[in-house]
């Protein structure tokens, strides 16, 4: 049951920073309900389609049950970075995820601390669009180097999620 918290954490920073849609998470409670025995929130959240995000995201804030996004924050990044190198996201989204991942997930003084170098890849970023300082290609090698360390957190999704 663990690990289904923590895919909760994943999936609540997933639909708040747009990487996933309402129906992913509806899929993954309905997959998580023919799996596993899980509490009812789970069938809360399979039935939600009708529902706004916001209560989407309180349901799955629920199910984690915590503040600190600490092992959903690194599947995340391990996803993201995955997904650049597979070319499923481009530079621009890539970024766009580190700079909202930033903002959803680093809500402790711990995280904000922990996860502070997305700022700075947010911030380089930026300044290589518009041209002021290094270049975006630099800028994407780098941050490709520092997710490094984060590529086996997506080994916890291969087992509690069907993608």
């Amino acid at each position: 049951m663990d690990n289904l918290k923590i895919l909760a954490g994943y999936y609540y920073l997933a639909l708040a920073m747009g990487y996933k849609n309402k129906n992913d998470i509806i899929q993954w409670a309905d997959n998580c309900i023919e799996q596993y025995e899980i509490p009812y929130d789970f069938i809360e959240l399979s039935l939600s389609g009708s529902k706004s995000i916001e209560d989407i995201l309180s349901i799955l804030q629920s199910l984690y049950a915590k503040y600190d996004f600490e092992i959903p924050m690194c599947i995340m990044l391990g996803q993201i970075r995955s997904d650049f190198i597979k070319k499923i996201i481009s530079v621009d989204d890539f970024f766009s995820y580190i700079n909202s991942l930033n903002d959803q997930g680093c809500i402790s003084d711990k995280a904000v601390n922990q996860f502070s170098f997305l700022d700075r890849l947010s911030d380089g970023y930026y300044l290589a669009t518009e041209r002021i300082y290094g270049e975006v290609e630099d800028i994407a090698l780098d941050a490709l180097e520092d997710l490094k360390k984060y590529e086996e957190y997506t080994d916890l999704l291969k087992e509690g999620i069907q993608e």
